[in-house]
């Protein structure tokens, strides 16, 4: 019938009607469509009307599957909430990276991307950091990360805030002047060994204020290996994102814009859909069983799970960020905490 109502169509010259079918507002059935698909038989019933077992029931022909997969994969775009049909592809759509966290691997391995980091990484939470009381050596990692412009801002900051003070460096007293500050300019080592070591005055607090500063970039340039690590592991199943916005109406009548992650999981929508009926659920058994989650990314993640579907993400991470991310860091928090 299928093939008549083409051949009717191209006769009268409606090659458009046969290229852009809409299903919007088309019926489709579970046990007429659905079913015969998935599994290539067709549900039969005997003359009391209760279905035959699964072995009674009669082949379809493949072309009578391919014209069902249109159908079919409408039906699940209907039933899945974060999947929308545009420009013919299947997009996945999420209200933010956190919504990945049930793609990873619950454990506890140093090294690599577990859940817990995953989840506060996705969250984007700054205040989340992966190494904690970093320096060992104030000298060699704080003052030699130093760069040209915060050397000045240190050197401002001395004159402003701490001309005056009396503090003690290799047991002497004494009481900073112009004079003995300009002294120390020559090399920048030098003043770099007395923040180091000189006891009262504003020193200790500019030492502390410093190495704060280097924490915080060295925690910056961490988070950025662990954001690229888990970001590379969720693309690698479902591909590259872009942010979209979109206006909607709310109740009281005033406009508001919604943004989120569109992802472009076309190549694998079908493969999802065909590995849960054939490897999670039974319809041999259950011929009424349906897909566990109303979301497509909750489906994904199950046979993930099962590692029926790819396997739980588990990315392996660099755990020693760049030193030259961790210098560009910390000069640009200095920077902020002098100014």
């Amino acid at each position: 019938m299928k093939n008549i109502i083409r051949k009717i169509l191209k006769e009268e010259g409606f090659d458009w009607a046969i290229d852009t079918p809409s299903y919007d507002d088309m019926k489709i059935d579970w046990e007429d469509h659905v079913l015969p698909y998935l599994t290539g038989q067709r549900p039969t019933y005997d003359d009391a009307n209760d279905i035959l077992d699964f072995d009674r029931w009669p082949q379809i022909s493949d072309g009578e599957r391919d014209d069902l997969e249109p159908l079919v994969k409408h039906y699940f775009i209907r039933e899945l909430n974060d999947i929308d049909y545009k420009d013919g592809k299947f997009m996945l759509s999420v209200s933010n990276w956190d919504e990945f966290t049930v793609m990873f691997k619950d454990c506890d391995y140093q090294g690599y991307i577990c859940k817990h980091t995953a989840e506060a990484i996705l969250a984007e939470d700054d205040y989340w950091e992966p190494h904690y009381d970093v320096v060992s050596d104030w000298v060699d990692q704080v003052w030699d990360s130093v760069d040209d412009e915060t050397y000045k801002a240190i050197v401002e900051h001395i004159r402003e805030h701490c001309l005056g003070d009396v503090f003690t460096y290799d047991d002497e007293e004494m009481t900073l002047t112009e004079e003995i500050l300009t002294s120390w300019l020559g090399e920048t080592e030098i003043l770099g060994h007395i923040i180091n070591d000189a006891e009262g005055g504003c020193f200790e607090d500019l030492k502390n204020t410093m190495r704060w500063a280097y924490e915080s970039g060295y925690n910056t340039a961490s988070r950025d290996n662990y954001w690229n690590a888990t970001h590379e592991a969720i693309k690698s199943v479902v591909g590259e994102s872009k942010w979209v916005s979109s206006s909607y109406e709310k109740q009281d009548g005033s406009l508001d814009t919604k943004h989120y992650l569109e992802f472009d999981v076309t190549n694998i929508f079908m493969d999802v859909i065909r590995t849960y009926f054939d490897d999670y659920a039974d319809l041999e058994y259950d011929h009424e069983i349906e897909l566990e989650y109303s979301s497509f990314l909750d489906n994904l993640s199950l046979l993930m799970t099962e590692e029926l579907y790819e396997e739980l993400l588990n990315p392996r991470v660099s755990e020693w960020p760049d030193s030259d991310k961790v210098s560009e860091y910390m000069n640009e928090r200095l920077l902020e905490d002098l100014g």
